[in-house]
Order: structure tokens, then sequence, then C-alpha cells
């Protein structure tokens, strides 16, 4: 009996789970060219139901995008959306904040070795 009870509740900590990744892997098919991020954005919302908070200024200086995806998990195609753009994400619970990138360190040229 012991045995059946385990093998039970294996199986629904399996289902479970099985579920719970499910529900929080939203795909995106989408394409556009020269599509305005605000643009993005409502397909976004009509397809996964995740809203995207930022504030107007952020878009302000923002690229238009050309993309072309099916069936393509919402961080990947976010990663590729902001490749160009000096913006990031961050996905909580069902909303994706917008936010400027951190400015990179400037890169130091290499010193010449040589002897004096």
């Amino acid at each position: 009996m012991l045995r059946i009870m385990r093998m039970t509740s294996f199986l629904l900590l399996a289902l479970c789970i099985h579920v719970s990744a499910k529900t929080h892997s939203q795909d995106i098919t989408l394409s556009v060219k020269n599509a305005s991020l605000k643009e993005v954005f409502t397909v976004i919302k009509k397809q996964t139901g995740y809203y995207v908070f930022y504030k107007n200024d952020l878009l302000a200086n923002a690229r238009p995008v050309t993309l072309s995806v099916s069936a393509m998990p919402l961080e990947d195609f976010l990663t590729i959306m902001f490749r160009d753009q000096k913006l990031s994400y961050k996905i909580v619970d069902k909303t994706i904040m917008l936010f400027y990138k951190p400015d990179q360190p400037a890169v130091q040229p290499a010193a010449a070795a040589g002897g004096a």
C-alpha cells in the first residue's frame, strides 16, 4: 500500500511540474518590417497576455524592428528584439519591464609589451 501511495505522489508531482513549465513557456509568432516597439508590444500582449511596462521616454530613441519568428519562446524573442537597442528587459510574473541597458565600460587599449 505504501508503494502505491509513493508512486501516486510521484506521478502527481511530475504532472504539476509539467503543467507549471507549460504555463510559463509563452511563444511568439510574428513577422514585421520596420515596426515600432509599441506595435510589437501590442502583439506580445495579444499572443501571451504579458503586459509591457515602460516610461514613454524610453522609446523616444528606439529603432524600428524587422523580425520574422515562428513559435519562438518569449525570452528568446525579447533578447533578439532588444539586441541592437539601448534597452533591456526583465520579466516579473506577467509583466515585461523595460529599462536602459547599463553603460558598458570603455575598452582600454592593450599596453604594448616590450623591453627598454
